[in-house]
């Protein structure tokens, strides 16, 4: 499926030092996936910051019949607070 990136998206993933690289591995083998409230679907996979610390990037992205439209996207620290299911010390 053709991945498409909104101009919000792109803008935020300059900003925040975020490749397509990263958000296309985001897409096609994340470590979790679920949908919000609002009908987007995020992924989430572990990645090694600047700071060699783990991060988490989380993608979200709305699905069409032939695309996949990436709104936005962030890296955090914080991943016991947005990781849904049990973590693993190696994900720390």
């Amino acid at each position: 499926m053709k991945i498409q990136f909104s101009d919000h998206a792109l803008e935020r993933m300059n900003s925040r030092g975020i490749t397509k690289d990263q958000i296309e591995e985001s897409i096609n083998k994340p470590d979790e996936k679920f949908h919000n409230q609002v009908g987007m679907i995020i992924h989430k996979i572990q990645i090694d910051h600047e700071s060699q610390e783990k991060c988490l990037l989380r993608v979200f992205y709305k699905e069409d019949e032939d695309r996949i439209v990436i709104i936005s996207a962030y890296k955090t620290s914080k991943i016991k607070k947005y990781w849904k299911g049990e973590i693993s010390e190696d994900k720390l």
